[in-house]
């Protein structure tokens, strides 16, 4: 059965006056992994995922107070996660970048697989030169499937600004 308008609302109500710790509960078992996925994949890695969606949900247990409904949870929720994985990011001392030199020999792959492989590969490389606040945004874009005004409301921009960055 799908929530109406109504219950989605009260919910939100019961979560932000804190009456109702099960509500939290709810949330994140709704959300959980969808959270630690969308850390893992702009991270790139399962121990800072695992510590930055542990924190987030902190973040949301304690913010719940202020959320005020403006936007949907989920926006809420990812605007969020969006700013701490991108603070995670800019805290990092050194980074690795692939190696351009490193032969990849796809003969030693079977046939079928080294051209998917090699996509990868491609994808990867053209991903590392773009920077990990754009690849945030294409993330959302594309993968995520939010529309450009829940990703202004998530953000702060315009719909327009988020257009230029993105195209």
């Amino acid at each position: 059965m799908k929530p109406t308008n109504d219950s989605i609302e009260q919910l939100m109500h019961d979560m932000s006056s804190g009456e109702d710790d099960a509500m939290f509960e709810q949330k994140f078992n709704e959300f959980g992994d969808l959270v630690f996925r969308r850390c893992y994949s702009l991270l790139n890695s399962y121990d800072e995922a695992s510590d930055a969606a542990q924190l987030i949900w902190t973040k949301v247990y304690f913010a719940l107070p202020g959320f005020r409904g403006d936007a949907s949870f989920k926006t809420w929720l990812f605007r969020i996660v969006y700013n701490q994985c991108i603070s995670i990011i800019r805290k990092r001392y050194k980074t690795y970048p692939l190696d351009d030199d490193m032969p990849v020999d796809p003969s030693l792959l079977k046939d079928d697989l080294s051209d998917q492989i090699m996509k990868k590969l491609d994808t990867a490389r053209l991903l590392e030169a773009v920077g990990h606040e754009e690849k945030a945004l294409l993330s959302m874009k594309y993968v995520d499937k939010f529309s450009y005004q829940d990703m202004s409301e998530m953000l702060g921009l315009s719909v327009s600004a988020l257009k230029m960055r993105i195209a």
